[in-house]
């Protein structure tokens, strides 16, 4: 039997430390931006400020995108706080509104 993907098996490929204004060398569908905005929502790795500087270390970051990587179903696939099985969070659409409006 064929054993999983894990990027936790990758560690050694990477520095300890990733900067978050490198972290599309290493990673290009991640960007700095996306990952800004999971950290103010507490759904993003977790991570060390020095200055200004944000700092991913390899192993937590790595632990984090397995966590991400697992299919829907199993234990840990979803992000803490994300909402399972949901559809968009936000403003329903006016159609939606109004569909519910008339039953």
């Amino acid at each position: 039997m064929e054993k999983e993907f894990s990027f936790l098996d990758l560690e050694d490929r990477f520095p300890p430390v990733i900067p978050r204004a490198q972290i599309q060398k290493y990673f290009p569908w991640l960007s700095q931006k996306r990952l800004a905005n999971m950290g103010c929502q507490g759904q993003g790795p977790a991570y060390i400020k020095s200055g200004r500087a944000v700092l991913y270390p390899t192993r937590s970051l790595l632990l984090w995108l397995d966590q991400r990587n697992q299919p829907e179903g199993e234990e840990g696939g979803e992000a803490e706080g994300s909402p399972a099985g949901k559809g968009k969070m936000g403003r329903k659409s006016k159609a939606q509104e109004v569909r519910e409006r008339r039953g």
